[in-house]
C-alpha cells in the first residue's frame, strides 16, 4: 500500500465505554484502508503538523457520507 497524506475533518467525537470514537472525513483513505488496520494522524497546519504519538485503529470505513 502506498502511503497517502490528505487533509481531513473530524465530524464527531463520542465516548464508547473507555474509548473515544472519532468520525473523520478524509478523501481517498476509505479506498485504501480496511478495518483492523492503523492510521497515523497529524495535527496543525501544513508547515507545523505534528504526528500524534499513537496510531489509530480503523473500525469501519465508508466511501461516502454517513
Amino acid at each position: 500500500m502506498t502511503p497517502i497524506q490528505v487533509r481531513g475533518e473530524v465530524l464527531s467525537v463520542r465516548r464508547v465505554g473507555q474509548y473515544q470514537q472519532l468520525t473523520v472525513v478524509a478523501p481517498g483513505v476509505a479506498e485504501q484502508v480496511r478495518p483492523g488496520q492503523f492510521v497515523a494522524l497529524a495535527v496543525g497546519g501544513e508547515t507545523t503538523a505534528h504526528l500524534l504519538r499513537r496510531a489509530f485503529s480503523v473500525y469501519r470505513t465508508q466511501d461516502r457520507g454517513v
